[in-house]
């Protein structure tokens, strides 16, 4: 496991924790705490036995933001990190979820100070408990500063526009209370148990299955610009591959034999999904002028062999499906 003098990285089962670690000064952003942020969203999507990542702060804060003292001229700790500042200079976005988005489920445990580029943060994960004492706010605009970690474009997405508006407008505190109300924060809880109520949620998504899971996050993500037709046919390219998964079918085994379903992310298919240029041509033969009512012989892509059963062809998108024998065009067939 990775981490950083100001970042801390541990394993609680199958979930990863990250904390940042810079007390004294409210967990602010430093060169150590993005370098060790970004590495442990690495860690987290390469290691399959990792299930969630729960994202914390030590000390009694979350993250107070940007280090000001740094931007104002008079140095920034972990000069030794530079360097992969300079090899990646988009290295601090990715840090802060602006850039880059964890395929694993992140659950934020906030107590204390949760402002400004904490704020910013915060929106980048996916789940969001809070302790009863926790403060949140965007006070860039009272610092003459924009919030440029992406709350412009991000919060009016999650809270309703006129809430978004008025904490980027105003750069007042928001009360944990305030921020459940208005949909910042899922939950709130005792002062002081934020973590162990984030652990708790983690154990949760740790039981499910993780094909599922990371398909369901991705679904969520992609099709929130989409139109509805649009989105639902994403969800389609998501959701079916997850149905021919061994661990769809150990699912199912687990509820008949009433027992605990262990998942080892295993897939059925091989390689990845084909490209709808690499369909062979269709020879359709019956009755019928129009391509949906004539009978066809299946067309599934290379390399697949062809289909076993007579198709109903029906061109109608460039998504494909997982029928067992190969990968075939969504709206391709209707039954044999």
């Amino acid at each position: 496991m990775g981490g950083t003098e100001h970042l801390t990285v541990e394993r609680h089962g199958a979930t990863l924790v990250l904390t940042m670690n810079r007390p004294e000064a409210k967990n602010a952003l430093s060169l150590p705490l993005l370098v060790g942020l970004y590495d442990g969203w690495l860690e987290a999507d390469a290691d399959d036995t990792i299930r969630s990542v729960v994202l914390t702060g030590a000390g009694g804060d979350f993250c107070a933001g940007m280090d000001l003292k740094a931007l104002a001229g008079k140095g920034m700790a972990g000069d030794q990190y530079r360097d992969r500042l300079k090899a990646d200079p988009d290295l601090h976005w990715k840090a802060m979820l602006r850039h880059h988005r964890p395929r694993k489920p992140v659950i934020a445990a906030v107590e204390g100070y949760c402002v400004a580029g904490g704020t910013e943060v915060l929106q980048g994960t996916d789940i969001r408990v809070a302790g009863a004492g926790a403060t949140f706010g965007l006070f860039e605009v009272k610092r003459g500063l924009f919030p440029i970690g992406g709350s412009t474009v991000r919060l009016p997405r999650q809270i309703p526009r006129t809430h978004a508006l008025e904490m980027l407008l105003t750069g007042r505190p928001y009360s944990a209370e305030e921020a459940e109300r208005i949909g910042l924060v899922g939950r709130v809880v005792p002062e002081g148990t934020a973590l162990s109520a984030a652990l708790a949620i983690a154990e949760h998504v740790n039981a499910c299955g993780p094909l599922a899971v990371e398909a369901v996050k991705a679904s969520v993500y992609e099709t929130a610009g989409l139109t509805e037709s649009e989105g639902l046919a994403a969800e389609l390219l998501r959701g079916w591959p997850v149905f021919d998964t061994a661990d769809a079918k150990e699912g199912a085994r687990a509820f008949a034999e009433k027992r605990p379903a262990v998942y080892r992310r295993e897939e059925l298919h091989p390689g990845p999904l084909p490209g709808p240029a690499r369909a062979r041509p269709v020879r359709c033969r019956g009755r019928g002028s129009g391509p949906v009512r004539r009978r066809c012989r299946g067309a599934a892509p290379d390399p697949a062999p062809q289909t076993p059963a007579r198709l109903k062809w029906a061109r109608r998108g460039r998504s494909w499906l997982w029928r067992g024998w190969g990968w075939v065009p969504v709206g391709a067939f209707c039954g044999s």
